[in-house]
């Protein structure tokens, strides 16, 4: 509320966010709960920026919404909406799924990126190799040719004749 307490918090939330019932009982004063999160070290694994928004109060003040992970894991999705007459409505939804999904996505396209280039380098080593192997095959065969070509134009006995014809 205006007053910075907490006027309701369902089973859901105090359960989600593992807090102590007793402590979410008698309309505590937000600060109270922030200063359990902080000893408990819910904001352990949360982005320097999002831990200093909290710190200066502005989770309060100001429409948001934002992710966080929490020290067991989960993934929560913050969205806060102050009203009119000061105070905030403040949501907290489990995205552990669909954040664990989206890392798998973004990890097989990493993959599938990795796999891509990997791929144009073998095809790129394939190009040199059969120009080069081309080159090393060709040049050796002119000559190779070349000399049967002059050998056939010169006097020969048939069966020199037929071996230079065969070559």
């Amino acid at each position: 509320n205006a007053d910075r307490r907490v006027e309701v918090c369902n089973a859901r939330a105090v359960a989600m966010l593992e807090l102590p019932p007793e402590l979410m009982m008698n309309r505590p004063a937000f600060a109270d709960v922030v200063a359990y999160q902080w000893k408990t070290q819910e904001f352990a694994v949360t982005p320097q920026k999002i831990q200093e928004f909290i710190r200066s109060g502005g989770i309060l003040d100001q429409a948001h919404v934002y992710e966080r992970r929490r020290p067991n894991g989960t993934v929560l999705e913050v969205r806060s909406t102050p009203l009119p007459g000061g105070g905030v409505v403040r949501t907290y939804t489990d995205v552990t799924d669909r954040k664990a999904a989206e890392e798998r996505v973004t990890a097989a396209h990493a993959q599938a990126e990795a796999a891509r280039a990997a791929a144009e380098q073998a095809n790129q080593a394939k190009t040199e190799f059969l120009a080069n192997i081309s080159h090393e095959i060709r040049t050796p065969m002119n000559g190779v040719i070349g000399m049967s070509d002059l050998l056939l134009r010169s006097e020969l006995t048939d069966t020199q004749r037929d071996c230079a014809v065969t070559v």
